[in-house]
This record gives C-alpha cells, structure tokens and sequence, in this order.
C-alpha cells in the first residue's frame, strides 16, 4: 500500500466535483477532496486545531478517528501558552478518546524555535509538552537542531520568495525537488 497524505483544511473541497478542485494543484500521492479523505482514511493527515475541532463534532468525519492513530505532531509548541496550551490540551484528550488511545499509545512530536540553551529550558519544556500531551515527562525527549548555512536551494527559495508577494507551493517544489 502507497503512502498517501491529506490536507484538511477550510480550503479542502467537499468532493472531486466542487469547483475549487483540481486534480492539478495536488503532490503525488494526495488526496484531495474531504469526500476521497473519508473514504480513503490517509495514512497522514494535516490539519489545525480548529478543523480537527469540527472534524470531532460533525458525523461524517466520525470514522476518521480510529485506534489506528499512531502520531500527532504539533508545529510551533511555544504558541500554545494560556488559554490556547488549555485548549489544545483537551483538544489532544477528546481525540484521543475518539481514537480510544491512550497517550503513552501514541508518539508525539512537536516543534519550537524557542527551546533556548540551559537545563532549565528543557525542563520546562519538557513540563509544558507534558501538560498539552499527556506524555509523562520522562518519556519527553528534547532534540536540539542547529543552524546551517544556507544551501543553494535556501537562496533558491528566499530569492522567488522576495521577488514574488505570492508564489504556489507547487511552483516551488516539483516532483520532490526546489526548482532553481
């Protein structure tokens, strides 16, 4: 079986017919109407707090939440301070009760640019992707990245990037590779 992927978002198109869909705008291997995403069950899915919010409420989405749940990634960690960390805390429990999982069932990665350098960043750190998971803390590794010099292909990117105020995603990327 294929690896296939999904974007559920508010721009998702309902079906295949809609007038936003085309067949051209999607990667190799995605699936690009809600109608094929419920159907064909993506082995990833992307999406956002607030769709996945409505995805738990409407029926039609019900069957997309299965002990198949294997991962949950959560980009930008730092953002979710105060009342958004509460929210997307309960938001990461209701799908997991969805999904009859428990948090020690699933893996979790999240990412921050903020991580910071000391011992008592990570342990911190590690408490607050603690309290939004689930995980025990124990569990919570922390892996730091560094910065590189900027490749070919980065001065590629950022050149269209400040030449353009709007460049598609699939004008950047073709068949997997930056186009120069």
């Amino acid at each position: 079986k294929k690896l296939n992927f999904a974007v559920y978002n508010g721009n998702t198109p309902e079906t295949a017919n809609s007038p936003t869909f085309n067949e051209d705008d999607l990667f190799a291997n995605e699936i690009g109407s809600r109608d094929d995403i419920r159907t064909q069950k993506p082995n990833i899915l992307l999406t956002n707090p607030s769709v996945l919010e409505y995805m738990l409420l409407r029926h039609q989405d019900k069957d997309l939440f299965s002990n198949e749940l294997k991962w949950i990634v959560i980009d930008e960690t730092h953002t979710f301070k105060g009342s958004a960390g509460a929210e997307l805390a309960m938001l990461i429990r209701r799908i997991l009760k969805a999904c009859d999982r428990t948090p020690d069932q699933v893996r979790f990665a999240t990412s921050s640019a903020t991580i910071g350098d000391s011992e008592d960043a990570a342990i911190a750190l590690k408490q607050f992707i603690s309290d939004i998971t689930g995980q025990e803390t124990d569990k919570i590794e922390i892996i730091r990245g560094f910065r590189s010099e900027p490749s070919t292909s980065d001065l590629s990117i950022k050149n269209k990037l400040a030449e353009n105020d709007f460049i598609l995603l699939k004008d950047l990327i073709k068949d997997g590779t930056i186009e120069e």
